[in-house]
């Protein structure tokens, strides 16, 4: 039997369309995928004792000061830089350090620590200069002396310390100088503690 040039044709047509068939079968496929991150820069400071120079005597003269300090482990000292001032400790049953705890930050993250808007304790005309600013962090870790208000000191965050609750404490010498009569009373001033990365 004689095949048609016709229907060579359509088999050869019929065969270009199952190839063209199977190839369609194997289509590309396509999944959209997200990506996310949660962004915490902000750390978690808490206040836990504010710094307290106790009660002291404060007497200076035109020539020589007087000083009252706490170091970082809340220890009062006091004393002049001549005759002609007295200082001495009345009680210092309230002398502390400053103490901040920190968390929430990165483990072996530098964080960036600076003292600044001091505003120096004053009553009435009499004012206490704040100076001699010292650093401990995490019980030593870290001790900046003397740290210089508006200027950054650097620390590391670790959260194998205390459970990830970290911990600044801060002292610092107050003098009483010139001539001005410092009246009994509560004496008082405040500053700020700036923490960034």
């Amino acid at each position: 039997m004689q095949i048609s040039s016709r229907t060579k044709y359509m088999a050869l047509a019929l065969g270009a369309v199952v190839i063209f068939s199977q190839t369609d079968s194997a289509q590309a496929q396509t999944v959209n995928m997200t990506v996310g991150a949660e962004v915490l820069n902000t750390l978690t400071i808490s206040e836990v004792a504010s710094l307290h120079f106790g009660d002291i005597i404060a007497v200076s003269s035109a020539t020589h000061n007087a000083t009252a300090t706490v170091n970082t482990a809340g220890t009062l000292a006091v004393g002049t830089s001549g005759a002609t001032a007295t200082a001495g400790i009345v009680d210092n049953a309230l002398a502390s350090a400053a103490q901040l705890t920190v968390e929430d930050g990165g483990d072996g993250a530098t964080v960036n620590i600076t003292i600044d808007n001091v505003t120096n304790p004053t009553l009435g005309p009499s004012t206490f200069t704040t100076s001699v600013w010292n650093f401990n962090y995490n019980s030593g870790a870290t001790i900046v002396n003397p740290a210089t208000p508006g200027t950054s000191d650097q620390v590391t965050f670790s959260t194998a310390f205390g459970g990830g609750v970290n911990t600044l404490n801060i002292g610092a010498t107050i003098t009483a100088a010139g001539a001005t009569v410092f009246a009994d009373g509560t004496y008082s001033g405040d500053f700020d503690v700036i923490f960034s990365y």
